[in-house]
């Protein structure tokens, strides 16, 4: 037990006659118990998002449920997909069908002798290749009127063509507005 003392001790007595300009490698601190250690970060960790090998080769498109609203309200219809690029085409109708003569249809209106309202929406790249879309419907706009619609998405680029659908229901008047007879 001795000569490990006694060499512990040679080592401590080098290290402190040293000459200047030599390298000390055992240095002793003491410091005070209630003195915190910071010490400076000088590794910045990242977090890699590690996708599943393989893609999922079935398109889809998921419509997010919308809700009912009143007349006059901005709705945000949004929903996922796995379709790398382009547009989601969103087909709005009402959910009646009425036979129609011709020359009553139009355009840009949800009615049940109309075309419907036809609306794109952006795919927005995600991470491994949840990709998101929205857009915002008014209303107000594209003579809507008190009813149940449906929505119908579609992906032609990707093979994403439906049926994606999703119902909504737009009242006349803000359920805040409205009195309960009783």
């Amino acid at each position: 037990m001795y000569p490990i003392l006694l060499m512990v001790l040679v080592v401590l007595v080098a290290g402190c006659t040293l000459p200047q300009g030599t390298v000390n490698r055992t240095s002793i601190t003491t410091m005070d118990a209630t003195t915190p250690i910071i010490e400076p970060v000088t590794t910045v960790y990242t977090i890699q998002t590690q996708c599943p090998v393989g893609k999922n080769a079935t398109p889809y498109i998921n419509i997010n449920p919308v809700g009912d609203h009143s007349l006059g309200d901005v709705i945000e219809i949004n929903g996922t997909t796995n379709c790398e690029e382009g547009e989601v085409l969103i087909w709005i109708r009402d959910t009646i069908f009425i036979p129609c003569p011709r020359q009553l249809g139009g355009s840009d209106s949800p009615c049940p002798c109309c075309d419907g309202v036809y609306i794109t929406a952006p795919i927005i790249p995600g991470i491994c290749g949840n990709n998101t879309w929205s857009f915002e419907l008014n209303t107000s706009q594209h003579h809507f009127y008190a009813g149940k619609f449906f929505l119908d998405a579609n992906v032609r680029r990707c093979g994403a063509d439906g049926p994606y659908i999703e119902y909504f229901n737009i009242t006349s008047v803000p359920p805040s507005a409205r009195t309960s007879i009783g």
